[in-house]
């Protein structure tokens, strides 16, 4: 099932299952890469790059889910793909799908932030996925002293054990409106932080890309 994490409190390390319509405009894609999407209208979601990062794929999305094999999921098939032509790693993807999603209490879209809104300290926000549960025990094959660069338009949050982990990315976070998972070094261990997109940042852009396709 999928399962949220609130700020203060794929699946998600020490989350708890979410109830179906609970989190509506969650997107699920099982191949090649699992991951997470947001549904922003009825045509349109946002996601992470490396989640629909392969020459010629077009993803078939499953929404109005409690887990990935439900039989009530409405298969949603990708038309286009738009990349930020600045395109950096914590920049989110759109997604067009081929035909209008039929919104319910199921399946409806998150709001967008307002344009360049920032998060103060502390405010707490969800995040969900059907991603991994556990943390994995295999040692990492990365450089262990291997730095990663912050920018302005990231974001840190986690507690007490709860963190989104691996094949959540793309997924959601909102406080209640929409962010999203991007990368992590450790999942919920402490004195680490997952690391999330300020898709505020980008408002502009992707109401000006969907007017335009």
């Amino acid at each position: 099932m999928p399962q949220t994490s609130s700020a203060s409190t794929g699946r998600i390390l020490g989350g708890k299952n979410a109830e179906l319509g609970q989190i509506p405009w969650y997107l699920l894609i099982k191949e090649p890469n699992r991951g997470g999407a947001s549904l922003i209208n009825d045509r349109w979601a946002v996601t992470a790059a490396h989640v629909v990062d392969h020459d010629a794929f077009e993803p078939l999305w499953y929404g109005g889910i409690v887990h990935g094999r439900s039989k009530d999921a409405v298969e949603l098939q990708t038309e286009k793909i738009i990349i930020h032509p600045a395109y950096t790693g914590e920049v989110r993807p759109l997604i067009r799908f081929t035909s209008r999603v039929t919104l319910g209490p199921n399946i409806s879209p998150i709001c967008l932030p307002e344009n360049n809104r920032g998060l103060q300290e502390n405010e707490l926000g969800t995040v969900a996925g059907f991603g991994m549960t556990e943390k994995q025990k295999q040692k990492c094959r990365a450089t262990p002293d291997v730095k990663m660069q912050y920018t302005q338009n990231m974001f840190c949050a986690g507690a007490d054990g709860k963190d989104s982990c691996e094949k959540d990315s793309g997924g959601p976070y909102f406080v209640p409106a929409l962010d999203a998972v991007s990368w992590g070094v450790r999942c919920a261990e402490a004195g680490t932080y997952g690391f999330y997109t300020r898709v505020s940042n980008y408002v502009d852009w992707i109401h000006k890309t969907m007017k335009e396709n």
